[in-house]
């Protein structure tokens, strides 16, 4: 992955977080187990799904944190990467 693309994920995961509205929160958010290592949130577009996620990268990691990044899989970069590829990067 290009520098400049991963960058452009992080800076676009930190906007994400610091903009989210903590007013009302989601009542599914204290009914997922925030500790499994992969959690799948399916539903029909503008249900929350995404709000909820990063209500919670919010609250939990803050606004300054390097252990969590909300990335969006429609984002045009995954037709040609996986998320194998993100992971990877981001270890580096």
């Amino acid at each position: 992955m290009e520098k400049d693309e991963y960058f452009l994920m992080v800076n676009n995961s930190l906007r994400r977080v610091r903009d989210v509205s903590m007013d009302i929160k989601r009542f599914m958010i204290n009914k997922i187990n925030w500790d499994d290592r992969l959690i799948a949130i399916c539903g029909a577009r503008g249900t929350g799904k995404t709000t909820m996620i990063l209500q919670h990268i919010k609250e939990r990691f803050g606004l300054d944190n390097d252990e969590a990044i909300y990335v969006s899989l429609d984002n045009l970069w995954f037709k040609t990467h996986s998320i194998i590829d993100l992971v990877c990067r981001r270890t580096l």
